[in-house]
């Protein structure tokens, strides 16, 4: 699978900074360059690293002088964590250890470039910030990017950088990846990557991952995650798109970008799907509402001011919920998470659309219809907890779409399956 990109790509960078500091210091000035005349670059980018500081960080490792953004949840010591908001550097002390996950990059030689902004806490999927501003769509322009991972979806999205981090609760890798036409993957909220040093929203759901504009960028950066996950042959996963209501024009772009590595389901699978799946919805809004407001209960009322308003309807919506609430929608959840694993161990994998729709006008902003529309699609992953493959679809003229691969929970056999669904189906999405 080849994007038909030219932008400095994982490779690329290797070799600039194979060639010396010189040679990889004009390189990624060149390119900050070229993304600060971007529209949305201050809204996207909260912190740039100076470039001399940068250049001395990437000795050895598989990502040697690949630079990368992170979404700003994440600890780097002697930085702050803002979580995009304007008080959570007041109540939280400055990290003075990196996470997990930037202690891994770094290990692998990859160079940090900076920090970028996101939706309030992580709660949104349109990358709306009242404080920072919206982040556009670098591939559409007049559209939003996405959330919560907006920030990183726009740095890579603009060719900032091969690579960015960003998390996934409730979709915020899985949206921008597909309004944007990038291809992300995110992981399980067990791994350490997804906790140790990262700023929770809610944290049993909470994902840490990866955004590329390439198949073969995200290919290299999975090999970081289990790098010895191999697979002797691909299994024929379940298409089970049709399951949901998606704009018509999106179809044939779907059946193109499956072919070859899914099958279709057939009525009953589709009629079993629909039945399995229905309430999820509710219970992750309440499950994941509930756990946001046991973390944020001290500041809640105490700093409404000072949150984005969207953000704090959103978390003080669970005082609402009553324990019969909460008691049916974790029902709900365990039933749901024994459900999907028998489907991943029937077909492998199961494939299904990320959002009915292109991403909506900045100027009209996100509908709740449209937010309810997405979550009915990226829950199931979600509330089970699986890993998720994102693949773009679809071209800017034509429109943008994507397909979400639900993989089996065990990340070395998720790796595995993704990085051979990488090497192996067709070109699915083009930037010209």
């Amino acid at each position: 699978m080849t994007s038909s990109d030219a932008k400095p790509s994982i490779e690329s960078w290797q070799a600039a900074y194979g060639e010396g500091p010189k040679a990889w210091i004009s390189m990624w000035s060149h390119n900050l360059a070229r993304a600060q005349k971007k529209e949305g670059f201050n809204a996207a980018v909260a912190k740039v690293i100076g470039a001399e500081e940068m250049s001395d960080t990437g000795a050895g490792g598989s990502l040697c002088g690949v630079p990368w953004m992170l979404k700003d949840l994440f600890d780097v010591a002697g930085r702050p964590t803002t979580a995009s908001s304007v008080f959570l550097s007041d109540v939280r002390e400055t990290p003075t250890r990196d996470s997990a996950l930037v202690a891994a990059l770094q290990s692998a030689g990859a160079v940090l470039a900076g920090k970028t902004h996101l939706n309030e806490f992580a709660y949104g999927l349109d990358g709306v910030n009242t404080h920072f501003g919206t982040v556009p769509n670098p591939v559409l322009p007049g559209r939003i990017a996405g959330g919560s991972s907006s920030g990183s979806a726009w740095a890579v999205a603009s060719g900032l950088v091969p690579f960015a981090v960003g998390t996934d609760t409730g979709g915020s890798i899985r949206v921008p990846a597909a309004f944007c036409g990038l291809y992300g993957f995110r992981m399980t909220p067990e791994h350490e990557w997804s906790n140790e040093g990262c700023f929770p929203l809610a944290k049993s759901y909470d994902t840490a991952g990866f955004l590329t504009r390439s198949a073969e960028d995200l290919s290299s950066v999975l090999s970081l995650i289990e790098p010895d996950a191999s697979l002797e042959a691909l299994p024929s996963g379940l298409d089970l798109t049709k399951a949901y209501e998606i704009d018509e024009g999106f179809r044939p772009l779907i059946e193109v970008g499956l072919k070859g590595w899914t099958r279709s389901a057939s009525e009953d699978q589709l009629g079993a799907w629909k039945a399995d799946s229905e309430g999820l919805v509710a219970a992750f809004n309440i499950l994941q509402s509930s756990e946001a407001l046991a973390l944020h209960r001290d500041w809640l009322h105490v700093r409404k001011a000072d949150y984005d308003p969207a953000t704090w309807q959103r978390i003080a919506r669970a005082e609402q919920w009553s324990e019969t609430d909460k008691e049916l929608a974790m029902r709900r959840s365990g039933d749901w998470c024994k459900t999907l694993a028998r489907w991943i161990e029937e077909y492998g994998y199961v494939v299904l659309p990320t959002a009915p729709s292109i991403a909506p006008l900045i100027s009209e902003g996100m509908p709740s219809a449209l937010r309810e529309g997405i979550l009915a699609m990226t829950a199931p992953a979600s509330l089970a907890g699986h890993p998720v493959l994102s693949i773009p679809l679809g071209n800017p003229a034509d429109g943008i779409t994507a397909v979400q691969v639900i993989l089996p929970k065990g990340l070395n056999r998720a790796v595995a399956i993704g990085r051979s669904i990488l090497a192996s189906a067709p070109v699915s999405f083009s930037r010209k």
